[in-house]
């Protein structure tokens, strides 16, 4: 077995992971909540989950906005663009055809996931950020624009957690155990990072 992810990594991932989840349910329930649970639940039960959603939601945002910082500063270093990652894009990380394209400690389609992050956690939190505070000054017109933002944001978020997912468990076997325990096995890590697996045996 090799070491892989310490426990700052995994307790970080983790926190940040289950916080995103709660926050997608609360979010996007009072999103399409009118359209998807009135239906269901009635109006005066989408009533009673929307008064409990919505403070879950606006207080565990910035608890998840802490979490995203520190995740990403963490793991900037491992996400920069490397040669091989090419290699791996063509081969759509060997997915398609069973083949094992090289890739370091994370592969592009993690460093791929990283800057849509980045990208789309941005314009998460500061569209989240106007809505939070609407005292604060903002025109009806910017408030619109944040809300569009803060929805459009959160789809890309939401779409690509998922697949991040499924890549992560039904996708490559013994990712997940990675995760947590912070050990992998070696011959996956020489399947799926052979470079960072000869770099951390050298």
């Amino acid at each position: 077995m090799i070491p892989r992810w310490s426990t700052f990594d995994r307790v970080m991932h983790w926190y940040v992971a289950v916080t995103f989840i709660v926050l997608a349910i609360t979010g996007l329930s009072l999103l399409w909540g009118r359209h998807v649970l009135i239906p269901v639940f009635g109006k005066e039960g989408f009533a009673a989950w929307a008064n409990l959603a919505k403070p879950i939601h606006d207080y565990l945002a910035l608890a998840f906005v802490a979490g995203l910082v520190v995740m990403l500063v963490k793991f900037f270093h491992h996400s920069l663009p490397a040669k091989y990652d090419l290699q791996w894009l063509k081969q759509v990380g060997g997915y398609l055809d069973g083949s094992h394209p090289p890739a370091g400690f994370v592969n592009a389609g993690e460093k791929m996931f990283y800057w849509t992050l980045v990208l789309a956690g941005t314009g998460l939190v500061i569209s989240g950020f106007w809505l939070l505070f609407p005292n604060l000054g903002f025109e009806r017109d910017a408030m619109q624009t944040a809300n569009i933002v803060h929805g459009i944001t959160a789809l890309i978020l939401v779409t690509f957690v998922c697949l991040h997912i499924y890549l992560g468990t039904l996708g490559s076997e013994g990712a997940l155990e990675g995760m947590v325990s912070g050990e992998v096995d070696e011959g996956w890590a020489r399947q799926h990072h052979s470079v960072w697996l000869d770099e951390v045996q050298q």
